[in-house]
């Protein structure tokens, strides 16, 4: 199965894209038209991004039905679906295998629905994989960290040093809030208050991480990023996949409902 948010409108606050969710990492939609047509809900001009959709036969697309935002599957031999298989210009995540699934008029019927309305953004797995991929954001930075170590016990430089203790106390950060998200879920956290903590857990690793990676690039050089293969591959892929982060849309988002709620 492939997955993708594009079309959440107004009435649905920001969503934090799980794991498999490439929505920031492709096009935008450029016109989405939601009409119900004899009994079943038609798409039209849709473009869904989604990671490994090269391998697989189905998506997983968000629409808003006339019973409320629903997640539908739909299969990729149907008519009107085709995986676009343009060239992925980045030099970061290029092995992430992703495409562009477009829809063009696609018609789905209520069986295909998955959940009843509201419960693919209500669900409780939804915001424990944002924090997932907050951990795996963090998975990075870490690993760079670990290049940093490495580089600065070959030689004797005080500036890397001073890099390596403002990494290191940065990755011990994040891993304080995702060790004290991780306990929260364990005691069963849910509805509002794992949304927050999704939101408050993703925006600071979504603010750290990148200050990581500038210490590191800066204490191992343009050697390091030139000649250590998993250090370059580390600061091309880092920086997009932490972009499936929204910015200040979750960050607004984020204030919202800390203005609203105690």
């Amino acid at each position: 199965m492939a997955q993708a948010n594009k079309d959440q409108g107004p009435d649905v606050a920001p969503p934090v894209s799980d794991l498999q969710t490439a929505e920031a990492l492709g096009r935008r939609v450029a016109e989405v038209t939601l009409q119900l047509e004899r009994g079943r809900l038609n798409r039209a001009g849709a473009v869904e991004p989604a990671q490994a959709a090269g391998a697989l036969d189905h998506a997983l697309v968000t629409a808003h039905a006339d019973d409320g935002y629903r997640l539908f599957v739909v299969p990729f031999d149907r008519g009107g679906v085709d995986v676009a298989r343009d060239p992925w210009n980045a030099v970061g995540m290029r092995d992430s295998d992703t495409f562009d699934v477009v829809l063009d008029g696609v018609a789905v019927d209520a069986a295909e629905a998955v959940g009843p309305p509201g419960w693919y953004l209500s669900r409780r797995g939804f915001w424990m994989g944002g924090i997932g991929v907050a951990a795996c954001w963090y998975g990075g930075a870490s690993g760079a960290l670990d290049a940093l170590r490495d580089t600065v016990r070959r030689r004797d430089d005080p500036h890397g040093l001073a890099h390596l203790g403002a990494a290191d106390a940065l990755c011990a950060a994040m891993w304080a809030l995702l060790a004290l998200a991780a306990d929260a879920v364990d005691d069963g956290v849910a509805g509002a208050d794992l949304r927050r903590l999704a939101w408050r857990v993703r925006a600071a690793v979504e603010r750290l991480a990148p200050d990581v990676l500038l210490h590191v690039e800066r204490g191992v050089g343009a050697g390091g990023l030139t000649r250590d293969a998993a250090m370059a591959r580390r600061a091309a892929d880092l920086p997009v996949y932490i972009r499936q982060h929204h910015a200040e849309s979750d960050l607004a988002a984020l204030g919202a409902d800390v203005v609203g709620g105690p």
